[in-house]
């Protein structure tokens, strides 16, 4: 299954033409991976696919891939790393900008209305007193 899942998201990724991961990383004023970087860890023959072809796909990974590795490898796997956060990030912020009745949209901007410690400071403690989660 994830055999196929994987094939698919890069078979779209091409036929949508997305850039490369580097090409994004260069877009976002991000320092692509290194080769080294993309191959680390690897074993031996997923790095004769990378290397095949002149190592076309070291200079211009597909995209899905990219943000994969790039989460592996920089950020040990447990979170996305800076070309996969920037995706993410915009995407939020460019359906925030799209939603008329987003905060940010709205005149006058976002005030929250939850009580907080400080009236008018509201923080995340607040929100997180306010959840009822402080307690394990």
């Amino acid at each position: 299954m994830m055999a196929i899942l994987a094939t698919r998201n890069l078979r779209r990724g091409l036929a949508l033409g997305l850039p490369s991961g580097q090409g994004m990383a260069k877009s976002f004023g991000i320092a692509p991976m290194t080769a080294a970087q993309l191959k680390s860890g690897l074993p031996a023959a997923e790095v004769a696919v990378l290397n095949s072809s002149g190592g076309l796909l070291l200079k211009k990974t597909p995209l899905w891939y990219y943000v994969l590795r790039e989460a592996a490898v920089l950020a040990g796997g447990n979170q996305l790393g800076p070309v996969g956060r920037r995706i993410v990030a915009e995407t939020f912020v460019r359906m925030l900008k799209r939603d008329a009745s987003s905060y940010l949209n709205v005149p006058g901007g976002f005030t929250p209305i939850l009580p907080s410690s400080m009236p008018g400071d509201f923080t995340v403690a607040d929100l997180v007193a306010f959840a009822g989660v402080t307690q394990p």
